[in-house]
C-alpha cells in the first residue's frame, strides 16, 4: 500500500496490472480492478481515471499465488489527451531530434507481448516505429537505434541505414542506467549475441548442426543471418592472430589451443574470443562449426595477450552409429575469432 501524488493539472491515466494467479488494484479503498480468477494469469487488466494535481492517491494492491511460480506487475501511463493524430506526436519528436546534437530512438516491443503462446506473424519492428526512425534519420543528426525486445527482430532498415544500434533485451530495472553508462561511453560493451538474429521470419532457422553440403539458398535474399550468434561490437576493435594448435597425433586426452588477440583501437577494451571446432571427416553428421569455449580479455589499446583453450573429447567427440559416444581419428578444424562467422582457422589431424 502506498500513495502518490500529482505535480500538475488533471491528467487522464491508465492504470494496469498482470498478475501470475489472482490480483486485485483499489485506488483509494475503491476496487478498481478485480483479477481473481487464478486461471486467468498473465492478462493486463487497465483502468482509466482523471487524477489531479496536488492530490494524494491511496493504491492498494492485493495478491495470492495458487501454485509455483508467483509475479505481479503494476504500470500506469498517461492517456492521449486530445484527438490529435499519431503523425502528431511523430512529427514533434522528429522536431526534437533536428534541434539535438544526437537522437537516441528507443524501439521493439513490451514484455506483455513476448512469451509463452504470443507468436508473431513478422518478425519486422512496428511499421510506425520504422517510420519515426526514417524521419529522424532523415534530419541528418548522428542516430543510435536501442532495441528492447524479448526474442529477435529482423531490423533490416536499422541495420542498413543507422551506425549505431544497441541490443538491450529486456534490460531490468537498472536498465535505464546501464544503458545509459554504454551510450555516454562510461563503459565500453563487450556483450556478445547468444542468438542468431535472422533477416525475416520467412528465413529457414539457422542451425549449425546441418550437413556440410546443405545451403541456404534463396532466390530473392543473402541466405545468411542479418547477425551470426556470438556477434557483438566495442568503441575500440581487436584482431585475432598466432593460432597454435598441435599439429597432431594419437587421440589425446587434452589438445592445447592458443590464440594471440591484440587491441587495435585507441580506447580499453574487453572481448570475448571464441573457439569453434568442426569434425571434418566424421562417420555421422555434425555440426558445420560448434562452440568449443571462450575466453574474456581485457586489453588497453595496442596490448596483446594470449588467450589459452583447452579441446576435450568432450568436444571433439560424437554418437556413433552404435549410440557409443567417441573420438574418431581423422581431420578436425578450429576457428577463433569473435563471432560464430568470422575467425582464423587450422587444421589437425587425430590417429
Amino acid at each position: 500500500m502506498f500513495t502518490v501524488s500529482l505535480r500538475q493539472g488533471v491528467t487522464p491515466y491508465e492504470l494496469a496490472i498482470i498478475t501470475d494467479d489472482k490480483g486485485r488494484l483499489y485506488l483509494n479503498n475503491k476496487l478498481v480492478i478485480d483479477n481473481w480468477d487464478p486461471f486467468d494469469v498473465n492478462v493486463m487488466k487497465t483502468y482509466s481515471v482523471h487524477l489531479t494535481a496536488g492530490h494524494k492517491y491511496l493504491i492498494r494492491i492485493d495478491y495470492a499465488e495458487e501454485e509455483g511460480f508467483a509475479g505481479i506487475r503494476f504500470m500506469w501511463r498517461l492517456i492521449k489527451v486530445g484527438d490529435k493524430p499519431q503523425s502528431y506526436y511523430m512529427e514533434k519528436a522528429t522536431e526534437a531530434a533536428s534541434r539535438s546534437d544526437a537522437a537516441v530512438v528507443v524501439l521493439g516491443e513490451t514484455n506483455d507481448r513476448v512469451g509463452e503462446g504470443k507468436d508473431k506473424a513478422s518478425l519486422d519492428p512496428d511499421p510506425d516505429q520504422i517510420k519515426l526512425l526514417k524521419k529522424v534519420v532523415a534530419t541528418g543528426k548522428p542516430v543510435v537505434v536501442v532495441f528492447l525486445n524479448g526474442r529477435p527482430l529482423s531490423f533490416n532498415w536499422a541495420a542498413a541505414h543507422v551506425p549505431a544500434i544497441l541490443e538491450a533485451w529486456f534490460p531490468g530495472q537498472a536498465g535505464g542506467t546501464a544503458l545509459a553508462e554504454i551510450l555516454f561511453g562510461d563503459v565500453n560493451p563487450s556483450g556478445k549475441l547468444p542468438v542468431t538474429i535472422p533477416r525475416s521470419v520467412g528465413q529457414l532457422p539457422y542451425y549449425y548442426d546441418h550437413k556440410p553440403s546443405s545451403t541456404h539458398r534463396y532466390v530473392d535474399m543473402d541466405g545468411s543471418p542479418l547477425y551470426p550468434f556470438g556477434y557483438g561490437l566495442s568503441y575500440t576493435t581487436f584482431r585475432t592472430d598466432s593460432l597454435i594448435v598441435p599439429a597432431g597425433g594419437k587421440i589425446p586426452e587434452k589438445i592445447p589451443v592458443d590464440v594471440t588477440v591484440t587491441n587495435t583501437g585507441n580506447r580499453k577494451g574487453t572481448e570475448v574470443v571464441q573457439l569453434y571446432v568442426t569434425d571434418v571427416t566424421s562417420s555421422v553428421t555434425t555440426p558445420v562449426r560448434q562452440l568449443a569455449g571462450f575466453g574474456r580479455v581485457t586489453l588497453d589499446p595496442g596490448q596483446s595477450a594470449t588467450v589459452h583453450f583447452t579441446l576435450t573429447k568432450a568436444s571433439l567427440g560424437l554418437w556413433n552409429k552404435a549410440m557409443h559416444y567417441v573420438v574418431e581419428p581423422g581431420k578436425f578444424k578450429v576457428m577463433a575469432g569473435f563471432n560464430s562467422k568470422e575467425g582464423i582457422e587450422k587444421e589437425f589431424t587425430l590417429k
